[in-house]
């Protein structure tokens, strides 16, 4: 008898909680001069069409676009090494961080020559960065129920933070950066149509034959 139970088992053994993704809105943020704060974003709501929603994927992504400038009010020469700027940009839903992308621009063609008793100058062609990143969200949740109930207002923060090196002269450097970027929502749906994966069709067929096997072998005694 347990032999046999055990066959039933592995044929009742079949996961059910199969989920779809559903691609959701796409709202764009931007751009605008970083740093910024409470920048509106709103995404739309789930239209409830595609079965019940049991959690939200939430993906940002962020972009900068920085140009940097030096002046020297030295009598000597210096140099412009390089310089590094990291825009962190945050999705909040009321006053909670959600997600997350961090974009960061270096200079290129560095180091420049920057002249003694010069004024601010623009150095290097116009350096962009993008990054992009992704948090899941499932039920019970403030804001699967949120996304159910409509559209889904949120904000966005945007912190930059600049680092450069110099070297020879007073060269003082600078820059001016315009952020802007994406957020996006996926729906994951529960699929009630419960398509058996391989792996589940497998451990039926196995489940069967050993049940026919237990149950010839039990005739035949």
């Amino acid at each position: 008898m347990k032999k046999i139970n055990f066959a039933l088992a592995a044929i009742l053994a079949v996961g059910t909680a199969n989920a779809a993704i559903i691609s959701g809105d796409t709202q764009s943020y931007g751009p605008t001069a970083t740093d910024f704060s409470g920048l509106p974003v709103s995404l739309a709501g789930y239209d409830g069409l595609s079965g019940t929603l049991i959690g939200v994927i939430l993906t940002m992504t962020g972009h900068i676009d920085t140009q940097y400038n030096a002046s020297n009010d030295s009598a000597q020469s210096g140099q412009l090494l390089g310089a590094n700027t990291t825009s962190t940009m945050s999705l909040f839903f009321g006053a909670v961080g959600v997600v997350t992308a961090i974009p960061v621009t270096s200079l290129t063609g560095a180091p420049y020559i920057v002249p003694a008793i010069s004024a601010v100058t623009n150095y290097g062609s116009l350096a962009t960065g993008e990054n992009s990143n992704s948090a899941t969200f499932n039920t019970p949740n403030p804001l699967i129920a949120a996304f159910i109930s409509g559209p889904v207002s949120f904000t966005v923060n945007s912190s930059t933070i600049t680092f450069s090196s110099t070297t020879g002269g007073n060269v003082a450097v600078g820059q001016s950066t315009v952020g802007s970027g994406t957020a996006h929502v996926d729906f994951i749906v529960a699929d009630t149509g419960e398509i058996p994966e391989p792996a589940s069709l497998a451990l039926i067929g196995g489940g069967l034959t050993g049940l026919a096997y237990l149950l010839r072998r039990r005739k035949a005694a």
